[in-house]
């Protein structure tokens, strides 16, 4: 009897702690990308001080590899044709983007995913200032992560562009993303100090842009509509490098705030 009792009381711990457990699902953490930057850096074949400036420019894209994207923007006086230029980096959109990020009075200068920075006055930094923004900017998450797809057609030079967007966050305010074409190592003339280099190597050249100057208008920006996806196409100039190009793309604000959500940047592929 004494046996029993024991057998009895031992099923019934067992029911018990059988009945008290329950499946505990993994806990699954859903982290925001991190931010790439965007630094669109206002330059021109005139600008003697500018060489010193791409160099620091290759400093940080070195320092940061793939996390900083640099736009260079041939605009205003210092863009004028050299008599040794056998192409001309000016661009309407050029000017637009001086105008509505600056308007840019020094050269060199550059903007910081076009923050508008507490302790500063305007947006385009002269480039002592640009190495501690990025920083700051690289130090936050980004509330939407972006993916570009491109694809090039030899034969014919038409280029398609795919970004898809997906949302980590509802936003409330409107957004725009702008869609650009940069080119790389293109050898062309730059003045200096000690006159023209002729076979001199420009870098991130804005050639054009996809959408509006201001950014197209995104219908979708919580995360119940994403992913969003987007296909944009244009044909490129003969005299363009399609192995050197790049399409950039970026969401962020309308006017009149500007600043620069997300940044992705891929080469062209052939």
């Amino acid at each position: 009897m004494k046996l029993l009792n024991q057998y009895i009381i031992a099923f019934i711990v067992v029911a018990i702690s059988l009945s008290s457990c329950k499946e505990v699902g993994p806990d699954i953490n859903i982290q925001p990308p991190k931010r790439k930057v965007i630094m669109e850096e206002f330059t021109g074949v005139r600008c003697t001080n500018c060489i010193d400036a791409h160099l620091k420019t290759e400093d940080l894209l070195a320092l940061h590899g793939d996390n900083l994207i640099v736009v260079s923007i041939h605009t205003g006086f210092f863009a004028g044709l050299l008599p040794e230029s056998t192409q001309d980096f000016n661009t309407a959109y050029g000017g637009d983007l001086d105008a509505f990020l600056g308007p840019v009075s020094t050269f060199p200068s550059a903007s910081i995913n076009r923050q508008l920075f507490d302790s500063e006055s305007d947006r385009v930094l002269e480039s002592g200032k640009w190495a501690g923004y990025i920083a700051d900017e690289l130090a936050k998450d980004a509330p939407v992560e972006l993916s570009v797809i491109t694809s090039y057609d030899q034969s014919s030079r038409a280029l398609t562009i795919q970004p898809e967007i997906t949302y980590y966050r509802d936003i409330s305010q409107p957004l725009h993303i702008s869609v650009l074409l940069t080119e790389n190592n293109i050898i062309d003339a730059q003045l200096s100090n000690n006159g023209t280099i002729p076979d001199y190597v420009h870098k991130h050249v804005l050639r054009d842009m996809l959408t509006n100057v201001m950014g197209n208008s995104l219908d979708e920006t919580t995360v119940a509509a994403s992913p969003v996806s987007l296909t944009y196409s244009t044909v490129l100039p003969q005299n363009w490098q399609a192995t050197n190009l790049s399409a950039v793309v970026y969401v962020h604000y309308p006017s009149p705030d500007y600043s620069v959500l997300q940044a992705e940047e891929v080469i062209i592929q052939q």
